[in-house]
């Protein structure tokens, strides 16, 4: 009897790890809303247990405490954020412009799945607590260093306009952030998080991409041959000057 109750019982186990994921997911996502709209310090664990429509006895059952909450949910999306970006920089399978799309894919559909955390973040950054506050601003500075490095190769390599890469990278993420204000998974047609991302991902690489036609003919060709080659010039302006270049 005792070897056939197992099965039944691991299986009871993992119904219940499932509840408690997809509970303690809810919770996340109501705290996030909540500490958005009214403010960390003015948002209590009651009015969370309210919001989930359960006792703070039953809250206490899956979070510690509020300061808990908020880490969970800084710790997480600005962490995965940056390891994200690490790892499509480093990834030597995909060329330049595939780097630039995975990165806007990977940020966009992040923020599309998690808009309330992000909406938080993006409101509590200068009022997070420490030792959190810094290993937010840490994760968000590895973000943009792994970017800018995305964006760099592709200028590099000539296949995205010579820009300052800093205006490009930052220009990026401001297209995801912007993301968590208006995007409503609920109103998502059919693709949802996913098609969003993929069509940032082919504004934002066609926004950057070089011009493929480098010599046009007729009136505007000499116009268009100074431009870029004033783009060029300041490219290799910033080239020369940046750190340990030269």
């Amino acid at each position: 009897m005792p070897k056939r109750a197992r099965p039944r019982q691991r299986a009871r186990q993992r119904q219940s790890n499932t509840r408690r994921e997809l509970v303690s997911g809810e919770i996340l996502e109501k705290a996030a809303a909540l500490f958005a709209e009214r403010g960390f310090s003015s948002t209590s664990l009651q009015d969370v247990a309210q919001a989930l429509q359960i006792s703070r006895t039953a809250l206490y059952h899956y979070v510690g405490g509020k300061d808990e909450l908020l880490a969970t949910l800084v710790r997480g999306l600005t962490r995965e954020t940056a390891s994200s970006l690490e790892a499509i920089a480093e990834d030597e399978t995909l060329d330049p412009l595939e780097r630039l799309a995975a990165a806007i894919r990977s940020m966009a559909t992040r923020i599309a799945n998690n808009p309330g955390r992000f909406r938080l973040l993006l409101v509590s950054e200068g009022s997070l607590p420490e030792p959190l506050a810094s290993e937010h601003q840490e994760a968000r500075r590895r973000s943009l260093r792994h970017l800018t490095a995305i964006v760099r190769a592709g200028m590099d390599a000539g296949v995205l306009r010579a820009l300052d890469e800093h205006v490009a990278a930052f220009a990026v993420l401001g297209m995801c952030n912007w993301v968590a204000w208006w995007y409503q998974p609920e109103r998502a047609a059919n693709g949802g998080a996913e098609q969003l991302a993929d069509e940032l991902a082919r504004l934002g690489v066609a926004a950057l991409q070089s011009p493929v036609e480098r010599a046009p003919t007729g009136r505007a060709g000499v116009a268009h041959a100074l431009d870029l080659l004033r783009q060029d010039l300041d490219y290799l302006e910033r080239t020369l000057d940046r750190p340990g270049d030269g």
